[in-house]
């Protein structure tokens, strides 16, 4: 489903409140997407183990060294990224990272800095940091471990929308948001509790599907 029929599925089929789809003075949100999102958020750090994400967006700059992820809101953040690659000619070239940021400063001395194809790298706050200094435009990879993002559009699809069938999260969205919606909103308690057993339910679905997924357990002897 998509985005908006998964706000719609809370509206009309499971709370009976569509008046939930638009905000309420003052506040500038629409209780729905506010909760749903506020349910996204907590799986994406509580129960969903990120993926291996590959991104493009950094091309080098002859002469700089450093590069702000706050420049490419796409990466997130330092810790994130495991792996950087660059391309050279047709060639993709892992580049070694470097433990300590200050190993790099240490190494790096020279003003104006030594320029030629980048071999290390290390992060420092929202910053990479690439040694030797990159003399020509290299397009870059890097590899991030990143959850699946939210949907913003009412249009979007992702293992956020998706049925349990598709091997998707929506049933658990649903029924999540909904338990927050009775029992911090409405006040009804009975019905919060109910929509809370969903949840439960929905959740070992997601889990005994992602251990599925990851073929038979093998019990080894110890002699």
């Amino acid at each position: 489903m998509t985005y908006l029929e998964l706000k719609q599925n809370i509206a009309y089929q499971r709370l009976n409140r569509p008046d939930l789809l638009t905000p309420i003075p003052p506040s500038p949100a629409a209780i729905i997407p506010t909760y749903v999102l506020d349910r996204i958020g907590y799986y994406q750090k509580a129960c969903f183990q990120p993926s291996e994400q590959l991104d493009y967006s950094i091309t080098c700059i002859p002469g700089q060294s450093t590069y702000s992820l706050r420049t490419y809101p796409n990466l997130k953040a330092t810790q994130n990224i495991v792996k950087i690659r660059l391309l050279l000619n047709t060639i993709w070239i892992p580049l070694t990272r470097v433990d300590w940021y200050q190993d790099i400063l240490d190494a790096d001395v020279l003003n104006p800095p030594f320029q030629t194809i980048p071999s290390y790298w290390a992060t420092y706050n929202a910053t990479i940091r690439l040694y030797p200094t990159p003399n020509l435009p290299y397009p870059l990879e890097l590899m991030s471990n990143l959850s699946p993002p939210a949907p913003v559009a009412d249009t979007d699809v992702n293992f956020w929308t998706a049925e349990v069938d598709e091997n998707g999260a929506a049933s658990l969205i649903i029924r999540s948001a909904c338990a927050e919606i009775c029992r911090e909103f409405l006040n009804d308690i009975p019905r919060a509790e109910q929509f809370q057993f969903g949840v439960a339910r929905e959740a070992q679905s997601l889990f005994d599907l992602t251990g599925r997924m990851r073929g038979p357990s093998q019990t080894r002897p110890y002699l």
